[in-house]
């Protein structure tokens, strides 16, 4: 071996060792990056967005702005004065160089225009283009009580009419009468809080309550039907509701209470009635009623409809009864002997 060949030969031996190591790093590192990217794709984001995803009304350009709302301000080629800005309690929001502003019960839409007015009418800027946009509505609820299917909170991002609000608690149970009470806390046009009546009939359908509104925040109150009861001589004494268009005659009621038995005195109907705490009875003739000569009287939530007993009547029945178990203790005596 020459002298030459002594020298060159271990660096021979060493190009393979230095580049094999070389082509072994390179999977080594492609798949740290691997890992590292999965792991972030897994891990939860250090700064989170303004409030997650958002669920958005069906009608949210209409949605009005209210205490609690993000909002993200973007005025072009002013990033200084560009930003989120949050509603506070008090229905406002601090703009740079325009300070505080309201805007409570605003859409996103129209506020843009006001602030672009307000920074042109001051001289701030020259045709300012403002562009508004909601990054997170502020949780409201409406509360629905009552005879609902299920009472308590639902979730109203914006008005809906009061057939969407009664649909969303499950609907009317059967003992609903025909009277809803709206307590409203105030909206942009009538601010101060009032109550609203509706009714709803069954046999007309939703569109008796769809052109009431409801706003965030109120409170609804589906009432109870009213009852009206049947004592005495009936075949079903007891408590009827007033449901439907949330009225019944006397006629109805009875009917209601599967007629009058045998013993029942049709020549007078006692009708009893609890007004400002003086009770008070009423009679009326039924006979003339069931023939048609009288119209039958409009009854009144917790008034009592009393059926007399006829005492003829009664002693007929009662004597015919003590008749046919004489007849058949007789027989049975005859049997004995």
């Amino acid at each position: 071996m020459t002298q030459l060949t002594r020298l060159l030969l271990p660096m021979a031996l060493a190009l393979p060792a230095a580049s094999a190591p070389a082509q072994q790093a390179a999977p080594v590192i492609t798949s740290n990056l691997d890992q590292a990217s999965a792991a972030l794709s897994k891990a939860p984001s250090a700064v989170p967005a303004a409030g997650g995803p958002t669920l958005l009304p069906e009608d949210f350009s209409k949605v009005p702005l209210t205490a609690g709302t993000l909002l993200d301000l973007r005025i072009y080629r002013v990033p200084e004065m560009s930003g989120s800005l949050r509603v506070d309690e008090a229905g406002q929001i601090t703009v740079p160089l325009l300070g505080k502003v309201d805007v409570l019960g605003k859409t996103a839409a129209v506020l843009q225009v006001e602030l672009a007015s307000a920074l042109a009418a001051q001289g701030l800027l020259v045709w300012p283009q403002v562009n508004v946009d909601v990054l997170q509505y502020a949780v409201q609820s409406t509360t629905v009580l009552g005879e609902v299917q299920m009472p308590g909170r639902v979730t109203l991002q914006a008005p809906k009419p009061l057939s969407s609000v009664l649909a969303m608690a499950g609907g009317q149970t059967i003992a609903a009468g025909n009277d809803i009470e709206i307590q409203h806390i105030g909206e942009p046009s009538h601010p101060a809080p009032y109550t609203e009546h509706a009714s709803y009939l069954r046999d007309v359908g939703p569109d008796s309550v769809s052109q009431v509104i409801v706003y965030p925040g109120d409170t609804v109150y589906v009432r109870r039907a009213g009852i009206v009861y049947v004592l005495g001589a009936v075949n079903r004494p007891g408590g009827y509701l007033m449901v439907d268009r949330g009225s019944l005659d006397l006629t109805q009621v009875l009917a209601l209470a599967q007629g009058t038995t045998v013993i029942a005195s049709t020549r007078k109907v006692w009708i009893v009635r609890r007004q400002q705490g003086t009770v008070t009875a009423t009679p009326v003739a039924y006979a003339k009623v069931a023939k048609g000569k009288l119209a039958p009287p409009i009854l009144q939530p917790e008034d009592v409809v009393y059926v007399e007993i006829s005492k003829l009547k009664a002693a007929a029945v009662n004597g015919s009864a003590v008749l046919s178990a004489a007849a058949s203790a007789s027989i049975y005596a005859g049997i004995g002997h």
